[in-house]
């Protein structure tokens, strides 16, 4: 009776191919468009990481510091990162003390402390 149930064992051990997908001519499937490739020195919109700082003072919340940290290893990493500090996109107060400016200064020293000297292209359009 072993004997027996040895081949009904191994054919529910081996691996069995999966059956090809059937598509009917009523229903044609059309490939998935690829999207075109990103120019590395663009970053795309989803690249884009906020950083997010204390409204107190100019310090990174902890979910500022999160973003932070992620953006150093992608940037790292060969990904293209685009920074950006919330409260501060185009148009704002970037003057000589304003909280902008401080937050700006804030993460360039962050950006130098961590072997990254070329701040203006992670941070695009900020003066």
């Amino acid at each position: 009776a072993p004997a027996a149930l040895a081949p009904a064992v191994q054919s529910a051990v081996s691996p069995v191919a999966p059956a090809p997908a059937v598509r009917s001519a009523a229903s044609p499937v059309a490939p998935a468009p690829q999207p075109a490739p990103a120019s590395p020195a663009a970053p795309a919109a989803s690249d884009r990481i906020l950083i997010r700082f204390d409204n107190r003072i100019a310090a990174l919340t902890p979910s500022g510091i999160r973003s932070f940290d992620a953006a150093v290893i992608a940037w790292r990493g060969g990904k293209p990162v685009r920074l950006a500090i919330e409260g501060c996109e185009a148009g704002a107060d970037f003057s000589n003390g304003s909280p902008c400016a401080r937050r700006l200064l804030t993460l360039k020293r962050m950006l130098a402390e961590n072997g990254i000297r070329d701040s203006k292209r992670l941070l695009g359009d900020t003066p």
